[in-house]
């Protein structure tokens, strides 16, 4: 859905994209497969990446309702 509305029409980078399909892997592989562990070195890097698609979601967000 992210792809076909946001980054189809180029709204959204595809470098968000790919962030938001590895965070949603990692949590359904977290949720279903028993013992998973991450390391605060995998773990990192997502939390920064998370944070500047969370930023560039809030400023699309308020510029489409400007």
């Amino acid at each position: 859905m992210l792809c076909d509305h946001f980054v189809k029409t180029g709204k959204v980078p595809k470098d968000y994209a790919k962030t938001f399909n590895d965070l949603f892997e990692r949590r359904q592989e977290s949720d279903y497969v028993d013992f998973v562990r991450f390391t605060e070195q995998q773990v990192h890097p997502w939390v920064e990446q998370t944070e500047k698609f969370i930023s560039f979601i809030d400023s699309l967000i308020r510029n489409e309702n400007h």
